[in-house]
């Protein structure tokens, strides 16, 4: 394979070799316990921020280390950092010499010969004529690339070279001068030959030369790995066992649900049929009553009718007639009257009827047997699930609430997912590096990346807007409010930046003293809710209005890390984390005055690689904690207690 393919670009050497603290070239690179590395000074700096003694919490992961004895000069030295440094910066010292138009040969040194090439493994300018040497020695010089300075100058051709190797072994601290070319197998370390001699002498310890120890080693590594792939591929058989049985239980789950629909419906069916006799029944019986009652109207109505009708005619004859005509027509009129006078009403027949209307019962029939009960007594938190993220190990860094009670997650390895509480979720950006991520309401996502910058991007991962954070740097929390400005939070500043997303200028700073933002939440009434955990007096949660000033205050022991998040009616839920061996979790929910209302959880044992927390509440009554390796789901339910449903008609199901 060409050696050109195998080479970094210098743009890609400036990324990789700067310190995620500072920013800047990684000086004198140092390892902590979880493998991330920092410049020395930046770790001795975190050190003394540190509320405990002799540890380290590293800013990415939480991770905590304890320092040797002799404090950071303990911790091991990342060389191939350190080494890669070095040789970007001789990279970008022949950068610059490359511009100078008369630049000298490094070889001849003859200022009057101008250099007119450039050897990339040599990293040495060279005139024509040792150019023409150059070539000639073959076996030195075998493979060595040589450029013409101009394509360089005109960006045809950029600086590259192999990683720096060096064959200079470092010294022993020891002994003076001596080089470490040996490995003890006993105290797993490289020493001297006079380490050999004296401190790490047989029989109490094994030492062999550093070449043969770092063959053992890597056959040890290749066996490792050989491991790994193969618990790797059994992992992906229980993942997809794990998707089978989901699947299965779904299915039985849907089937029972398909019977219950089944027989509901055929009880519903059997309902309305009987509705339908039954009210043809009382249908029946009201045509029934209401016939008498009809044959009743019609008997007194006639009995109306011809009173009415004699009462006419008596009242003419009264009025009109002569007294022969009178005699005449008296004894007619008499026995017209004498007919309906003696008419009888019968009220007992209309009192029957409403006697049989009255006694008209509808009695319910109660089933003997019934599908269930629920009845709802205390409500009581619960831990509903645990949702293992499918690479552990640290990688997750921002958490919130998005859209539908789903989550969005932010890694410092790279991506940003949307995962429900169930487990599922899609991968919706790929490659930004997050330290934080809020949500924006048009469902895009604010994004605090490792590198430092500030910017939205949407599902589709394009940038949306960039930030101008005016020359602040390094990590940022980040929140987002109802009007959609965004709040940037800056620990080691203690200052809060906040910025419009339409012009991605900053609106105005808010000053966090005493408290370092490093967890960020915003209110409806535009207070601001910031967490630190790491405050050498004690985890504290404090809320500023926007004028900066301090509205409530929640302090934890020296002995706990704190970390909070709100729920849509702004309530507070601040999670605590004992820093003992114990690793019990608390949480308990709070007003924005800071107030206690309860307890969601109270000393749980949870496994934890830090003690680096994150909360959210997607919807109301459920919180889910992070613990970077997964999800714990806690749902406000009823009591066990008050939750019955027949067992014996679950089982008939």
């Amino acid at each position: 394979m060409d050696k050109m393919a195998g080479r970094e670009t210098i743009d890609r050497l400036r990324k990789e070799h700067e310190c995620s603290i500072c920013w800047q070239k990684f000086e004198s690179a140092r390892f902590l316990a979880c493998f991330h590395s920092f410049c020395e000074l930046c770790i001795e700096r975190c050190a003394s921020t540190s509320s405990k003694q002799n540890t380290v919490v590293c800013p990415i992961c939480r991770h905590c280390t304890t320092l040797p004895e002799v404090g950071v000069r303990g911790l091991p030295l990342n060389f191939i950092m350190n080494r890669m440094v070095d040789a970007f910066e001789e990279f970008e010292a022949y950068e610059e010499k490359l511009k100078s138009v008369d630049a000298m040969c490094d070889w001849c040194g003859d200022e009057e010969a101008v250099a007119t090439s450039f050897c990339h493994d040599c990293s040495n300018i060279l005139c024509k004529e040792c150019v023409n040497m150059h070539s000639k020695m073959r076996i030195a010089m075998r493979g060595h690339v040589v450029t013409p300075i101009a394509e360089i100058r005109s960006g045809k051709t950029k600086v590259q070279r192999m990683d720096s190797v060096t064959d200079e072994l470092p010294t022993c601290k020891h002994h003076e001068g001596e080089q470490l070319k040996f490995y003890c197998n006993t105290c797993k370390k490289s020493v001297c030959r006079d380490c050999i001699l004296t401190t790490h002498s047989k029989p109490h310890h094994d030492c062999m030369d550093m070449t043969n120890a770092a063959i053992k080693l890597r056959e040890n590594l290749r066996k490792m790995l050989s491991e790994i792939k193969c618990k790797s591929i059994e992992i992906s058989d229980h993942i997809y066992v794990i998707d089978h049985r989901e699947k299965e239980v779904l299915a039985e789950i849907k089937r029972a649900m398909d019977k219950v629909d089944q027989a509901a419906d055929e009880d519903i069916r059997q309902i309305e049929e009987r509705r339908r006799i039954l009210l043809n029944n009382l249908r029946q019986v009201r045509s029934a009553l209401v016939e008498r009652i009809d044959g009743v109207r019609y008997n007194v109505k006639e009995a109306e009718s011809r009173i009415s009708r004699v009462n006419n005619i008596g009242e003419i004859i009264l009025e009109k007639s002569k007294d022969n005509e009178m005699l005449m027509l008296h004894e007619g009129f008499d026995t017209t009257v004498q007919k309906p006078m003696s008419k009888k009403f019968d009220r007992a027949g209309l009192d029957r009827v409403l006697e049989i209307a009255r006694k008209i019962r509808f009695e319910r029939e109660v089933p003997k047997q019934f599908i269930g009960k629920v009845t709802h007594g205390q409500m009581v938190w619960r831990l509903a699930r645990q949702v293992e993220f499918p690479v552990r190990r640290c990688v997750m860094n921002g958490m919130t609430a998005y859209t539908n009670g789903q989550l969005v997650i932010g890694y410092y390895s790279g991506g940003i997912d949307v995962v429900s509480i169930n487990g599922s979720g899609r991968r919706v950006i790929e490659d930004v590096k997050v330290h934080d991520v809020a949500t924006m309401s048009d469902g895009s996502f604010a994004v605090s990346s490792v590198d430092g910058s500030l910017q939205i991007l949407g599902e589709d991962g394009k940038v949306k807007k960039r930030f101008d954070t005016q020359g602040a740097s390094g990590f940022a929390s980040i929140a987002v409010d109802k009007d959609d400005n965004v709040y940037a939070g800056y620990p080691f500043l203690q200052k809060v930046m906040i910025f419009s997303s339409s012009s991605g200028k900053m609106l105005r700073a808010t000053t966090t003293s005493g408290c370092a933002p490093w967890q960020l939440h915003t209110l409806k009434s535009g207070h601001i809710v910031v967490s630190d955990p790491c405050a050498q007096n004690g985890p504290v949660v404090k809320i500023f209005d926007q004028n900066g000033d301090v509205t409530a205050s929640v302090r934890g022991s020296p002995n706990e890390h704190s970390y909070c998040t709100t729920d849509e009616d702004d309530n507070l839920y601040i999670a605590i984390i004992n820093k003992g061996s114990d690793d019990m979790l608390s949480v308990n929910l709070m007003t924005p005055e800071g107030k206690f209302v309860e307890n969601v959880v109270q000393n749980q044992k949870v496994n934890l690689v830090s003690t680096w927390l994150r909360l959210a509440a997607p919807s109301p009554g459920t919180i889910v904690v992070s613990t970077h390796e997964k999800l714990l789901v806690y749902r406000k339910r009823p009591s066990y207690n008050d939750f019955w449903i027949p067992a014996a008609q679950i089982a008939r199901f």
